[in-house]
């Protein structure tokens, strides 16, 4: 996956990047009414070449548990969500944190769009600083 660019979703005013392309490493200021998210990516992929996500960064005023979800091509809209969910890293401290796409049995073919749900409890000024999110290669 292009770990490079992603697009943040946060409403303008809260972010560095609000409303556009965000150059990992980005910082995204959260508000308790939304939950941050980074979209991505540029280029569709395989699922069973990349069965996991690793996302690196540091979480301050958040709770609860992240979601990763993801497209599929010719399955936009699933009738149930496609989702993993991870724990919220050590608050402050520099974390990375491996979530295994490959758990959820509907995670196969053509991956279209990945959307990393950083926090489902967010905080007034709380705040991510997402340093790097890549795919994990299959073991060969």
């Amino acid at each position: 996956m292009e770990r490079r660019h992603y697009a943040t979703l946060s409403p303008p005013g809260y972010g560095s990047h609000a409303w556009g392309w965000c150059t990992l490493p980005c910082r995204l200021t959260t508000r308790k009414d939304i939950k941050p998210r980074i979209e991505g990516p540029i280029h569709p992929f395989r699922a069973e070449t990349a069965p996991k996500l690793r996302i690196t960064g540091i979480w301050k005023g958040l709770a609860g548990t992240g979601h990763v979800t993801w497209k599929q091509q010719g399955n936009d809209q699933p009738a149930n969500p496609l989702s993993v969910s991870f724990p919220i890293p050590q608050q402050g401290k520099a974390a990375t944190v491996e979530v295994d796409l490959a758990a959820h049995p509907e995670y196969q073919g053509l991956i279209t769009q990945v959307t990393v749900w950083l926090a489902d409890k967010p905080a007034d000024g709380g705040e991510v600083v997402v340093r790097s999110i890549a795919t994990v290669p299959a073991k060969r």
